[in-house]
């Protein structure tokens, strides 16, 4: 009980500390904004701002010092950007590098409603097909079975 008390109070430690203080609110709720919508490089799929890497914790101090020195949003994450590549944005550009993140959904929706569509009018074309029939071998065929009847 008493470790687990002292693993909590260490928790709550470290967050206080990684957690940069602004006296100005409005750069706060901008410094969360950024740091939840950029990502961890190096952890799957999570956000900076909930990430424990020490990576994460780099790039959390340096959107702090980028705000503190009065740069834009816009700006912070081009830089990030330029050092990281476009993986840490959640919503990169559209750009030709990611072109095919960004309409590869779209287009495999297409080709799957294509041979949908495809397979869709071969099985009508399939029913609505009339079977050939040799007329003069039918009539032979009940012609023949109609006479077996008759002799038994």
């Amino acid at each position: 009980m008493r470790a687990l008390a002292i693993m909590f109070l260490l928790t709550v430690a470290t967050i206080c500390v990684a957690a940069p203080r602004f006296e100005n609110p409005e750069m706060r709720v901008r410094y969360q904004n950024l740091t939840e919508e950029l990502r961890c490089v190096i952890c799957l799929n999570q956000s900076i701002a909930s990430s424990t890497a020490p990576l994460a914790r780099d790039m959390r101090q340096l959107v702090a010092e980028h705000l503190r020195a009065g740069d834009s949003d816009a700006e912070i994450k081009g830089i990030l950007v330029e050092r990281y590549g476009t993986f840490v944005l959640y919503d990169p550009p559209f750009a030709p590098t990611t072109w095919l993140l960004w309409l590869g959904p779209a287009a495999l929706l297409l080709l799957g409603l294509l041979i949908a569509a495809v397979m869709l009018a071969r099985s009508r074309r399939i029913e609505a097909e009339p079977v050939a029939v040799d007329q003069a071998r039918l009539e032979q065929v009940l012609r023949d079975s109609d006479h077996k009847d008759h002799e038994s």
